[in-house]
C-alpha cells in the first residue's frame, strides 16, 4: 500500500507598538533628542537610581512584519512487515523589522548613577545621591539607537528524513530513522549578506556589498545527520520493554539574534571610564549617533558601538541527544504502570559571549579591546543566544526518572 501526502502552509504577524506620545516633542532643550523619523520623537528614557523611570521603555516603537512558508511532503509504503516512510520538509522565515531597541532605543536613555554625588572611599550612596545627580543634570551614562537600514532577514531550512517501522516478530517492533538537516546562511534583503566582525582589526565585513563576499567569510555545515533508534519487545501479554535513542540538531533560526546588530541598527552606549566620575552635563546633550557608508563592504566600528557578530568559519549547531528506557505492566481492573528512565545531553549549544568582558573590579579600563582599542562597550560574538562560539560551547545533561 501506497500513501502520499502534501502540506503546504503560510503565515504573517504584522506588529505595531506606539507609546501614547508617539511624534510628540516636549522641547526639553536637551541635544541629541528626537530626529528627522517621527518614531524618534518623544520624551526619552530617564533613569535617576531606584526611582521610577521616566519615559517609555527602549524597545518601543516598534514596526514589524514576519513570515513563514511551509512545505511538508510524506510518503508511506507498507510491504509485509515494514511500514516505511520517507519525506521532505522546507521553511522560509523572512522578517522586516523597525525597532532600534539596542543601545536604549531611538529616543536615548540618560542614566543618573549616585556615586556621582557621593564622596570615594565614603558611605555607599544612597537614593538621594541619585536624585542629587538627577537634580544636577549630571549623568553617568546615556545611549541611543537608530535604524540605520531596516532590519530584514531571510533564510531556509531543508530536511529529509527516511524510518523504517519492522514488526520483526510478533513480540518485537523494531523503529529505525535517519535525518538529513541543512540550513543555509541567512540573508538579507536586495541580496546583502550577513555581516561578520574581526576584533583583531576592529573591522566590519559587510556580506554582499563591496568586495566582501555575500557570506563575509562564514560557512555552514553540510554534514547534519540525525539518527533515531527505538525497540518494543512484548514479553507476554501484560508486559512490554521500551527504549529508544534520537539525536536533534538545533532549528534556532539565526535572522532573530542578527535581525539588528551594528550597523543595521546603530546602538552607541556613552559611558565613564571609572565610577565616582560624571560622564557629562545633562545640558550637553546625547553625543551624536550616525551611520556609516555600508556599501563600503569593510566598515570601522566605532569604539562606543554595541552589537553581536559570529565567528569567521563554519557555524556548527549544536545538538541534543535523548534515551529512555520504560517497563509498561498491565495490572488487575485494566490499570496501566509504567516505570521509566529518561535523559537528554545538550552539546556545543549556541550561546553569547562578551569578548569584551571587563575583568572584575576593573571597570571599563579592564575591557579586552578598551586596552587594545579604547572600546567601552559590549561586544558580543554569537554562539546563538545565538551563533557559533568555539569558546563558549559546552554540554549539559538533564535526567529524569519516571
Amino acid at each position: 500500500m501506497r500513501r502520499r501526502t502534501l502540506v503546504v502552509g503560510y503565515w504573517r504577524q504584522d506588529q505595531f507598538v506606539n507609546p501614547t506620545d508617539l511624534g510628540k516633542d516636549f522641547g526639553l532643550g536637551i541635544p541629541g533628542l528626537g530626529g528627522p523619523d517621527p518614531r524618534q520623537i518623544g520624551f526619552p528614557r530617564i533613569q535617576p537610581g531606584p526611582y521610577t523611570r521616566l519615559g517609555a521603555p527602549g524597545w518601543q516603537p516598534l514596526d514589524r512584519v514576519e513570515e513563514n512558508y511551509t512545505t511538508s511532503q510524506n510518503f508511506t509504503w507498507i510491504k509485509n512487515t515494514h511500514q516505511i516512510r520517507f519525506g521532505f520538509d522546507g521553511i522560509l522565515l523572512k522578517l522586516a523589522h523597525w525597532q532600534p531597541e539596542l543601545g536604549g532605543g531611538p529616543r536615548g536613555v540618560i542614566d543618573f548613577s549616585g556615586d556621582v554625588t557621593a564622596l570615594r572611599g565614603g558611605a555607599a550612596p544612597r537614593q538621594f545621591n541619585h536624585y542629587a545627580a538627577f537634580l544636577l543634570g549630571e549623568t553617568s551614562r546615556m545611549r541611543k539607537a537608530i535604524q540605520h537600514v531596516l532590519a530584514t532577514g531571510a533564510e531556509w531550512q531543508f530536511a529529509g528524513y527516511v524510518t523504517d517501522r519492522w514488526q520483526v516478530s510478533p513480540n518485537v517492533t523494531l523503529n529505525l530513522g535517519l535525518r538529513y538537516e541543512y540550513y543555509p546562511l541567512m540573508t538579507r534583503a536586495r541580496g546583502k549578506g550577513i555581516e561578520r566582525y574581526d576584533p583583531n582589526t576592529n573591522l566590519m565585513y559587510m556580506g554582499g556589498r563591496g568586495s566582501t563576499p555575500k557570506n563575509a567569510g562564514i560557512e555552514v555545515s553540510s554534514g547534519l545527520f540525525s539518527p533515531r533508534a527505538g525497540i518494543a519487545y512484548r514479553i507476554d501479554d501484560k508486559t512490554v520493554i521500551r527504549t529508544g535513542f534520537g539525536l536533534n540538531y538545533s532549528p534556532m533560526p539565526f535572522s532573530r539574534p542578527m535581525r539588528g546588530q551594528y550597523p543595521i541598527t546603530v546602538a552607541f552606549d556613552f559611558q565613564r571610564d571609572n565610577t565616582f566620575e560624571l560622564f557629562r552635563k545633562l545640558s550637553d546633550g546625547i553625543p551624536p549617533v550616525v551611520g556609516p557608508d555600508v556599501d563600503q563592504g569593510v566598515i570601522e566600528v566605532p569604539l562606543v558601538a554595541g552589537f553581536r557578530s559570529p565567528y569567521e568559519g563554519t557555524l556548527n549547531r549544536g545538538y541534543i541527544a535523548s534515551w529512555n528506557f520504560t517497563v509498561e505492566r498491565r495490572l488487575p481492573g485494566d490499570l496501566i504502570t509504567s516505570l521509566g528512565y529518561v535523559a537528554t545531553r545538550s552539546v556545543d549549544m549556541l550561546a553569547d559571549q562578551d569578548i569584551n568582558a571587563p575583568r572584575p573590579g576593573d571597570g571599563n579600563g579592564g575591557r579586552t579591546t578598551t586596552r587594545q582599542l579604547a572600546r567601552c562597550s559590549e561586544t558580543g560574538r554569537s554562539a546563538a543566544s545565538w551563533l557559533s562560539s568555539p569558546a563558549h560551547q559546552g554540554a549539559s545533561v538533564h535526567r529524569a526518572p519516571h
